[in-house]
């Protein structure tokens, strides 16, 4: 009596261990990322409340809000489908690693990508973005945040000494051709 359970667990571990290792889960999660990065280059990120109801009505506003489309990059959701993919990838490398010296670029190459994704939610949840102009010969100790343009400081001092735009010509001629009627 006691095996019975015993295999029920082992094989709900099993099945889950083939979902988190296979391919198929690594394709839906990255089309979903592919269609959410599409929607949040065509919904506008960040803006006040007050924009989005003027831009797609108060019921799309509240919806927008509420699934947080108004900050994809930023949202719980969008988090979870980095940290997933990053658990798929391990889940897949640990499950594919042969002990073979030509193995090692299979394995540098799944190590880089979910460190890559640990930065990226690393950055998602703690990362500030902010800005700030430094004019020549002055210095700052501070900068900028959005929407709000609130000094934080930097904890060190930024100074320009130099400022320098240099102006390339393009390295391509223009050829135009007109054919006669003839």
């Amino acid at each position: 009596m006691s095996v019975e359970p015993q295999q029920r667990k082992s094989k709900s571990n099993s099945k889950t261990w083939e979902i988190l290792c296979s391919v198929r889960l690594a394709v839906i999660i990255i089309v979903i990322m592919a269609v959410s990065c599409v929607l949040g280059t065509v919904i506008l990120q960040q803006k006040s409340p007050e924009e989005y109801v003027g831009r797609y009505g108060a019921g799309l506003a509240k919806f927008f809000a509420a699934i947080q489309f108004t900050d994809i990059f930023h949202s719980y959701w969008f988090s979870f489908l980095l940290v997933l993919l990053c658990v798929n990838l391990g889940c897949c490398t640990v499950k594919r690693w042969r002990n073979k010296v030509l193995m090692i670029g299979f394995l540098v190459t799944h190590i880089s990508i979910i460190l890559i994704l640990i930065g990226c939610v690393v950055d998602l949840l703690t990362g500030v973005k902010g800005g700030v102009n430094i004019y020549e010969g002055k210095s700052v100790d501070y900068y900028l945040t959005r929407p709000d343009y609130q000094k934080n400081p930097l904890g060190f001092e930024v100074f320009c000494d130099d400022f320098l735009i240099e102006k390339h010509p393009p390295k391509y001629k223009l050829i135009t051709y007109v054919k006669d009627k003839d």
